[in-house]
């Protein structure tokens, strides 16, 4: 009868250690898939912020060529009037030379 209760108690061990076992090895998977989940709840964020920069980036990038543009017209209507200031000097030069020709002629 020794024997058998022996016998039961080793078993009885045996199952509760199996069953210590598995629960650990649950634990464990629990852990991985609550880091996993986490670990994905991260990138999904991430890959909003990403999103949000690349958007970012395309508005910089379109107010980068805006603001070219801009420039670029500036800078040929600022030729244009540097033109026109030395087409007006000519002539005020060419004017002022002829007055002083006809005081000469007068003189």
């Amino acid at each position: 009868l020794a024997k058998e209760k022996d016998a039961e108690l080793e078993e009885a061990q045996k199952l509760h250690d199996d069953a210590q076992a598995e629960a650990a090895r649950l634990y464990a998977e629990a852990v991985e898939s609550h880091e996993q989940a986490s670990s994905r709840a991260s990138i999904e964020i991430l890959n909003g912020k990403v999103a949000t920069l690349e958007a970012e980036i395309v508005e910089t990038a379109s107010m980068l060529d805006r603001t070219s543009q801009e420039l670029t017209t500036a800078r040929s209507e600022h030729a244009a009037m540097a033109t026109s200031l030395e087409v007006a000097e000519a002539q005020l030069h060419h004017e002022k030379e002829v007055a002083d020709a006809r005081t000469r002629e007068a003189a």
